[in-house]
């Protein structure tokens, strides 16, 4: 078996949610109807209230940044931190357009988090340190930047089974392409389905008042043909995982994925499952 290599990941990572950012900039909106819950909930959880200053990692398109940004005021500041500057452009051209001054954006890893300036009451990650390659590394790194007494929460998906809208696109795909599933502790979508890995970690890094609790996330599509258009324009690991195979095959595989998701929602006229994702929070 080939040694996971971290530097090489990273610059796949970078290179595919870079890829996927016009893709993301196409569809937020729809995604973020449903991401709004969790974003508010973490929020919510991290204590966050007017004239805060908030670290958001692996922002992406930028949530749950922005929602933190509504919260704070313009007496606040958020900085949201991508690996992808691509991504970061689309926060950055969403942040504008909702005028949202006091929000700054900074093109780096959650191992590096090189972000200068006065330390942070909150730290804000959405489905991002299940891709993160040495989660400890970033953890340390996270806690460096914020005050004593500030609060972590970090956002995964749960298991495949409980976050089925989720699960349909990387399951129907791998066993197509006749690919295991990836071994446990290999960074991917449902790297914190299981919690308790990540909970060890961050007592390890001396993180305490550890809390764990499951939010529903509705995404709603009117047809499984508009699901799987969604997926083919945001999903870099499920394209990476299509990119060696012809184009017919690739349109023959996305087809089963609409299929699956067919399956999964018959009878219903659009394509609306709720799926868990696991929020983690820890105080500094």
């Amino acid at each position: 078996m080939a040694q996971f290599d971290a530097r090489t990941y990273k610059a796949q990572q970078r290179a595919g949610w870079s890829s996927a950012a016009a893709g993301w900039e196409k569809w937020v909106e729809v995604f973020e109807e449903g991401g709004r819950a969790i974003s508010d909930r973490m929020v919510e959880l991290a204590g966050i209230d007017s004239g805060d200053r908030v670290l958001d990692i692996a922002s992406g398109p930028g949530d749950p940044g922005l929602v933190a940004a509504e919260r704070v005021g313009s007496t606040g500041h958020v900085a949201l931190t991508d690996i992808s500057g691509a991504m970061l452009d689309v926060a950055r051209r969403r942040a504008d357009s909702r005028g949202l001054k006091h929000v700054s954006f900074h093109e780096t890893d959650a191992e590096g988090l090189s972000i200068e300036g006065e330390l942070f009451d909150a730290a804000l990650s959405r489905w991002g340190f299940m891709f993160f390659p040495d989660r400890p590394a970033a953890l340390e790194a996270v806690k460096g930047r914020l005050k004593p007494g500030g609060r972590l929460v970090a956002a995964g998906w749960g298991p495949p089974a409980k976050a089925p809208l989720i699960s349909a696109a990387p399951m129907t795909i791998m066993k197509a392409l006749d690919v295991a599933p990836p071994p446990p502790g290999t960074p991917g979508v449902f790297a914190l389905a299981d919690p308790t890995p990540f909970v060890a970690e961050l007592e390890a890094a001396g993180f305490s008042s550890v809390e764990v609790e499951d939010v529903e996330v509705a995404f709603t599509f009117d047809s499984a043909e508009t699901y799987v258009e969604f997926m083919q324009d945001i999903a870099a690991p499920f394209n990476a995982l299509l990119a060696g195979e012809t184009e017919e095959r690739r349109q023959e595989i996305w087809g089963m994925v609409g299929d699956a998701v067919r399956e999964l929602v018959a009878g219903a006229d659009g394509v609306a499952t709720p799926n868990v994702s696991t929020v983690i929070s820890a105080t500094v």
